[in-house]
């Protein structure tokens, strides 16, 4: 699924109210994201580092689309396409935890306050 993030490092996803993904946040908002470091294509996917979000899952207020929706669209450009449809909708994920894996023997847990202070690059602030 295309994902983009805001400037606090929550995922963005922009998803159909025909989906299956969307008919299940419905019934319960809990969801996680995997994000995989492609950076290197020839290296196995278990080599690679990775990070996994958990959190509740929900739609974006009316208020913050506008900032949503350029972020998604500057992210994912094809996506201006369907984006305006009215069965398309931006969610938010609000990571309560997050897994780290740097490749073979390398992870841990990352608590979420301590994502939010590093902001969305794992930059000090």
């Amino acid at each position: 699924m295309a994902t983009a993030v805001d400037a606090q490092g929550r995922p963005l996803l922009l998803i159909s109210r025909l989906a299956e993904h969307t008919k299940n946040l419905a019934d319960r908002p809990e969801a996680s994201i995997l994000l995989l470091d492609t950076s290197d294509p020839s290296a196995s996917p278990l080599a690679q580092g990775r990070v996994t979000l958990l959190g509740a899952c929900r739609p974006v207020p009316a208020e913050e689309t506008a900032e949503c929706r350029r972020l998604f669209l500057a992210a994912h450009p094809d996506s201006a396409q369907y984006a305006d449809f009215s069965d398309f909708a931006f969610y938010r994920l609000e990571p309560a935890q997050l897994r780290y894996v740097g490749g073979f023997g390398r992870m841990s847990w990352i608590d979420a306050e301590a994502y939010r202070r590093a902001g969305p690059l794992g930059e000090a602030g």
